[in-house]
């Protein structure tokens, strides 16, 4: 039995070069993402793990299963991972990592907006990564919370960094923050098909993740409420109390 959430700054066990982060690979394609011919053994595990939760639950997965689907033997498995709650708990340690590298990315040359957009372009990529959150966190369970707690952990170190770094300012309530910018995000990935019928683009293709990045980023730098409109807690007759956070 699990008892806590996977850290989210641990390494893949005979991963090779890097682990499986942004997966170790021999090579990658032009957007930087690794195609599964070119994963090394223990990301193609991993991404294997995924692809099973994804599509049919946590019960799919075995480690006889995970080696035949993933091209391995059993004992590679085992090697790596060591048992299937080895497995699980470094996957939930992988996605928790890829998330808070994607929300907390650090601005590159090209500018802070598109920084974050190529991040997650990237993420979406991934095999078998975004059917794995879709399918955990809405089936619920230990195996839900777990990862959940790891997101959080992940998105409070993430904003914290870019705290550090002068990009975003400080919250008065940070945990807040975190939980609804993660809602934000997770929601997105998890109404996937609902919003698309609306905006009318594939939300994980290059051009829906363009427009996601676009506006949330005109969210969050210039906000929703005209100037104008008062914000202020108390004028509105609703203060915030201590101890109602």
């Amino acid at each position: 039995m699990r008892t806590g959430p996977a850290q989210s700054d641990g390494g893949t066990p005979g991963a090779g070069n890097g682990g499986p982060g942004r997966p170790g690979a021999a090579g990658s394609g032009a957007d930087g993402v690794a195609s599964p011919g070119e994963l090394t053994a223990a990301a193609r595990i991993l991404a294997t793990v995924m692809e099973l939760i994804g599509s049919a639950g946590e019960g799919a997965v075995t480690v006889r299963r995970v080696a035949e689907e993933a091209g391995v033997s059993p004992s590679l498995v085992i090697y790596h991972f060591g048992s299937k709650a080895g497995l699980l708990s470094e996957v939930e340690r992988h996605v928790a990592r890829r998330m808070g590298e994607a929300l907390a990315v650090p601005p590159g040359d090209s500018g802070y907006l598109l920084s974050v957009r190529e991040a997650w372009m990237e993420l979406a990529a991934e095999p078998g990564l975004v059917p794995y959150l879709r399918r955990t966190l809405a089936s619920g369970g230990e195996l839900a919370e777990s990862l959940y707690d790891s997101l959080m952990g992940a998105a409070l170190g993430g904003l914290d960094r870019l705290e550090g770094a002068g990009i975003v300012r400080p919250s008065a309530d940070p945990e807040m923050r975190a939980v609804l910018l993660l809602a934000l995000d997770l929601g997105m990935v998890l109404l996937a098909d609902h919003a698309e019928r609306h905006v009318g683009t594939p939300l994980l293709s290059g051009r829906g993740l363009q427009r996601w990045a676009d506006a949330e980023m005109e969210i969050l730098t210039e906000g929703l409420l005209d100037p104008g409109v008062s914000t202020d807690h108390e004028q509105s007759g609703h203060p915030i109390q201590e101890n109602d956070r």
